[in-house]
């Protein structure tokens, strides 16, 4: 690939950073079709990697573009331009991808899950900044029994309903819900990521027995600064007489 851009952010470049990068294939018309049994790239395996399409001056029109990746499959219908200026404009689909393989790659480790993910994606840039600028998505995705490790909120829940028993334990409940033996299982996750002028607006929703969560809020991709809302409802007292507790917070996370 390309050697890096000096005028990159970071001295590792991401996969969009080596697109960037990419020699001009302007006034070029060709055809491809291609078939690759095993290939990586960035530590990225992907199997059974197929490729159709049409290039007519520097602008490939996909009709196939499919893999497995991560344990699931992907597809990609649009269009690529690779001429001076790279862009993206087309939809990405994909299913039965296992979160804890996807999530790895970021060096998230405590996450399991099988997702569906669709979006459609769009952006015109010859620079990572202008990549910035002009990224366009909206990104949904759906999580089938999500499970956080090393994060207690089931076991917090369930003892809240013997708090009798578990009385003293839940006067310091950060002791149970940041035990590394413990976990959080959740029946679904679902949400929503909305890219759009260097900002990312995201809600993500979970359900567990006798959990409900929402977060929302927005992201600066320029500086990373998160501002967010938790509304978590869950049900304490005893099994036979349970009671709603809402607990709604705020919070800002700054980048570097």
């Amino acid at each position: 690939f390309p050697s890096h851009d000096s005028n990159s952010t970071t001295n590792n470049p991401s996969i969009f950073e080596e697109f960037l990068q990419l020699p001009s294939l302007d006034g070029f018309d060709g055809n491809i079709k291609l078939n690759i049994n095993n290939s990586s790239f960035d530590n990225i395996n992907f199997e059974s990697l197929k490729l159709i399409s049409n290039i007519k001056d520097g602008i490939a029109e996909i009709k196939n573009l499919q893999s497995g990746i991560f344990g699931g499959n992907l597809k990609y219908q649009g269009s690529i331009g690779l001429k001076f200026n790279k862009n993206i404009s087309g939809n990405i689909e994909a299913k039965s991808i296992n979160i804890q393989n996807l999530l790895d790659v970021f060096s998230i480790k405590n996450f399991t899950g099988t997702a569906n993910i669709s979006s459609s994606v769009s952006f015109t840039a010859s620079d990572y900044k202008q990549f910035l600028d002009s990224i366009s998505a909206n990104i949904k995705f759906n999580i089938n029994a999500p499970t956080i490790n090393k994060y207690g909120i089931t076991q917090s829940v369930q003892k809240m309903f013997f708090y009798k028993i578990y009385q003293k334990e839940l006067q310091s409940p950060e002791s149970i819900l940041f035990n590394p033996a413990n976990q959080s299982y959740f029946k679904n996750s679902n949400g929503q990521f909305i890219i759009d002028k260097k900002e990312l607006k995201y809600k993500i929703n979970a359900t567990a027995p006798a959990l409900t969560a929402v977060t929302s809020g927005k992201i600066n991709l320029t500086t990373s600064k998160n501002n967010g809302n938790a509304n978590i409802i869950f049900l304490t007292g005893n099994p036979t007489k349970p009671t709603a507790i809402n607990i709604a917070s705020s919070f800002i996370v700054t980048g570097k």
